[in-house]
């Protein structure tokens, strides 16, 4: 008998330890969830950053080409006018035919 009181009375105790550990536990997943709460934010933030980071490079390369195309239309303009002044001159097609080489002769 005295066998017997004696492992309850442990049992007891081992009863009482682990009830009072909940405590415990149950602030320790308070503070797990907020580490969670706060790592799953940063990482929301992050994602956000460079959501915003891309759509501004997109209207950038789409202001940048922009600039391009506009620069190349002027450019053109440009080109065109020189070549209709160019066309205003004349040229005689023997002049463009017959290269002219200095130093040759016929020996014959």
């Amino acid at each position: 008998m005295k066998k017997l009181i004696t492992l309850s009375l442990i049992a007891a105790a081992f009863a009482f330890a682990s009830c009072g550990g909940a405590k415990k536990d149950a602030e320790k997943l308070k503070q797990d969830s907020i580490k969670v709460a706060d790592s799953l934010a940063k990482v929301k933030a992050t994602e956000d950053s460079i959501k915003v980071a891309d759509s501004l490079a997109k209207a950038k390369v789409k202001e940048d080409s922009i600039k391009k195309a506009d620069s190349l239309a002027k450019c053109e303009k440009k080109c065109e006018k020189g070549k209709k002044s160019e066309g205003k001159k004349k040229s005689t097609k023997k002049e463009e035919a017959k290269p002219k080489r200095g130093g040759a002769t016929k020996v014959g």
